[in-house]
């Protein structure tokens, strides 16, 4: 949930062009994803810190959410496989 937050906010600040803004959020979520371990959703939000506002922002947060989705669905059926 904190990292759609933050893609919420990366995509108002990329919006008004808020680079630093857009950067600081990028940073936050690439530190929370390397507390779990989440290697390919760090990778993103490290990419996305080090380029900033770019012409194609807009399709890396869209793959970051993508990522994310994919995670929570391994992550589920990792607990209904445990629970049986």
């Amino acid at each position: 949930n904190d990292a759609e937050s933050r893609i919420g906010e990366m995509r108002k600040a990329a919006a008004i062009l808020d680079d630093a803004a857009y950067r600081r959020a990028a940073h936050a979520i690439k530190g929370g994803c390397g507390m779990v371990g989440a290697v390919e959703l760090q990778t993103i939000a490290n990419t996305m810190e080090v380029k900033g506002i770019e012409a194609n922002h807009a399709a890396t947060l869209d793959e970051f959410l993508l990522a994310s989705k994919r995670l929570q669905r391994i992550l589920v059926a990792r607990m209904c496989r445990q629970e049986r």
